[in-house]
């Protein structure tokens, strides 16, 4: 879960242009797919999705046939020149996911209460996502879903409690090893649970509906 840690040729290419592959994985897809996010250098450096004309995010079942699919001139190329140039270099060498977006992992764990230190980063990382999405969009609708009561209070739990204390501990000191284990400790949260899931969930199927699935076109 989470980044990934291959490195290499495509992952350097990835940190030059800013743009990475995001590896999703829900069983209400019942596949891994695979889309596009960016960095948009000429839109002040926000970052964003590359979707269709209907505005949704383009995905595949494999990245070599999400880029293949893109190379053609499908989808709307944010910071056309940066990621085309990504493409072209990323043509006949491996390519895999920067990251990995571990929607049945991030249920469990709000169903079970079993909200460890990963658990809250892995959630943040998601709802980043979508918001990134909504503001990509400028739409209210989706900028107010992620800004529901229970996903807020758990965003800023994790900035305010891990995030923030954690950069700064790392700052003065390396605690490599202790953070790892911490990051698997069940974290003391006190919340509605049945809202806090009810409110994630709603924030997955509105995702899940807003991605256009490519294999089949490629």
């Amino acid at each position: 879960m989470g980044a990934s840690k291959q490195k290499g040729v495509f992952y350097d290419l990835c940190q030059k242009y800013k743009t990475w592959i995001i590896e999703y994985n829900s069983s209400n897809i019942g596949f891994p797919v695979y889309m596009v996010w960016l960095t948009d250098g000429v839109d002040d450096n926000q970052d964003k999705f590359i979707i269709n004309e209907e505005d949704q995010i383009i995905a595949a079942t494999k990245p070599e046939k999400l880029l293949q699919y893109l190379a053609q001139g499908n989808g709307l190329l944010l910071d056309a020149d940066n990621t085309q140039k990504w493409l072209l270099h990323s043509t006949d060498i491996p390519v895999y996911p920067s990251y990995e977006c571990p929607i049945d992992w991030l249920i469990d764990g709000v169903n079970t209460k079993r909200t460890t230190q990963e658990w809250f980063s892995e959630m943040t990382n998601f709802i980043n996502f979508f918001r990134d999405y909504g503001e990509q969009l400028k739409d209210d609708m989706l900028i107010k879903l992620y800004k529901t009561p229970e996903l807020q209070k758990a965003w800023d739990f994790f900035y305010e409690e891990m995030f923030w204390p954690e950069f700064k501990t790392a700052e003065k000191t390396d605690r490599k090893t202790d953070r790892e284990t911490d990051k698997k400790n069940t974290v003391v949260y006190q919340t509605d649970f049945e809202q806090l899931a009810q409110e994630l969930n709603l924030l997955i199927t509105v995702f899940e509906n807003n991605i256009e699935i490519i294999e089949e076109q490629a």
